[in-house]
């Protein structure tokens, strides 16, 4: 059984999207990511106080500020 044309075409675009998020993961050091901070910060107030950040009151873990 031969791969038809789309499917070469998706598996290729799947395999160099793969690529390219592992070149992004290897690159970037950690909590150098465009919003890994404030990722870090909203889960932490979750699980530490059980109720979700308010927009514009919402402070940066001191975990991630050192």
């Amino acid at each position: 059984m031969r791969a038809t044309p789309l499917a070469t075409a998706v598996s290729c675009l799947l395999a160099g999207h793969l690529l390219l998020g592992v070149a992004h993961v290897a690159i970037l050091p950690p909590w150098e990511g465009f919003d890994e901070t404030a990722h870090y910060s909203y889960l932490q107030q979750l699980a530490d106080r059980g109720e979700l950040p308010r927009l514009g009151t919402a402070r940066m873990s001191t975990d991630v500020e050192r």
